[in-house]
């Protein structure tokens, strides 16, 4: 068996398991491992490989590996969800907001969330706010000003 035909299945087998485990480490191996397929194909000894396949590695994971890790981490970041996603949206208050009764209910996106002031001033029924921030079940918010 040739020895680019081993550094072929290694890099296929790297880019596989890298399906796995999102961290961009093995496909790093796995470029490595064609650098080294194309030194055995051109008909470089075993010693020249591993040399190539150690420093095409290092290249890959100190070169490429960090614009990826920073690119799918500014990409996550874009997206938040769940109670966090409703920071900055508007909703409507539907029984007046007194935080210092702890009273108060608002609905955003067709649902009613318990209701307080962020700077504990009372908000009639009707008003339209915006959410500043999520505590559990309940958002903090205050009057909408456009």
């Amino acid at each position: 068996m040739q020895g680019w035909y081993f550094w072929i299945i290694a890099a296929i087998g790297l880019f596989i398991a890298e399906i796995l485990t999102p961290s961009f480490f093995l496909a790093c191996l796995g470029v490595a491992a064609l650098v080294s397929a194309i030194v055995s194909f051109l008909g470089m000894g075993a010693a020249i490989q591993f040399i190539a396949f150690c420093i095409a590695s290092i290249i890959t994971l100190i070169g490429i590996r960090p614009f990826f890790l920073k690119y799918l981490r500014n990409h996550e970041q874009r997206y938040k969800t769940n109670a966090e996603g409703l920071v900055g949206q508007t909703a409507i208050v539907e029984e007046t907001i007194n935080s210092n009764l702890g009273e108060g209910w608002v609905k955003v996106g067709g649902e009613s969330w318990r209701g307080l002031s962020i700077n504990n001033t009372i908000i009639s029924a009707g008003t339209v706010v915006i959410i500043k921030q999520v505590d559990g079940t309940k958002l903090f918010v205050e009057p909408f000003i456009k």
